[in-house]
């Protein structure tokens, strides 16, 4: 009895586990290709001889600020953006997998990736000789609607063909303030049961 109400009440009022979203139902920019495990961002532009993945050309620089609404650094020059905008509560916590590599690595074009969260840029990663990959995360700071934008773009000149993987996109929920109090009654519940039981044995 106490271990069914204890699997019962941590189904109903715990956080639930680390829940995936679907990054087709974000908006891309350039080329960009996307489904419901992963993305794709490079910089492939038909024009600059190169055969973008999704089949669209990477986007010119001031495309890729207007889609976002925000100013990039100013040795860019085209790229791929993709961009979502959610609800959730303080306390949530965000992460995603990312992985940057490049073909023709040059230190002075090196490209750049991006992330922009509620407004504010910041760079991801810069290409390197070598594959690049880590795990951005934060922790949601105010409740109420937030953006989140990921974007890759050409430094300096159009050579280099960078690519920007997105996956395991991540969003745990905390428990709001009724739903702990409801678990701490629940335990109380239990406790009080257990005692009951040990007294009449």
């Amino acid at each position: 009895m106490k271990h069914l109400l204890l699997s019962l009440l941590a189904a109903a009022v715990l956080p639930a586990a680390a829940q995936s979203s679907n990054w087709a139902t974000w908006n891309p920019v350039g080329d960009v290709s996307a489904s419901s495990s992963g993305a794709l961002l490079t910089t492939a532009a038909f024009e600059s001889g190169e055969t973008p993945a999704s089949g669209t050309s990477a986007a010119l620089w001031f495309d890729i600020e207007s889609a976002l609404g925000t100013a990039l650094d100013g040795d860019t020059i085209e790229g791929s953006a993709l961009a979502t905008s959610f609800s959730a509560v303080a306390g949530t916590r965000v992460s995603v997998d990312w992985s940057l590599s490049t073909e023709g690595f040059d230190p002075a074009f090196a490209d750049r990736a991006y992330v922009l969260l509620d407004g504010q840029l910041q760079t991801l990663a810069t290409v390197g000789s070598a594959l690049q990959s880590g795990t951005f995360s934060f922790t949601v700071t105010g409740s109420g609607t937030h953006s989140l934008a990921f974007a890759v773009m050409d430094v300096n000149d159009v050579a280099g063909l960078s690519r920007l993987a997105l996956s395991g996109l991540q969003v745990t929920p905390v428990p709001e303030p009724a739903t702990i109090a409801l678990w701490l009654a629940g335990l109380g519940v239990v406790g009080g049961l257990a005692r009951r039981r040990h007294t009449s044995m």
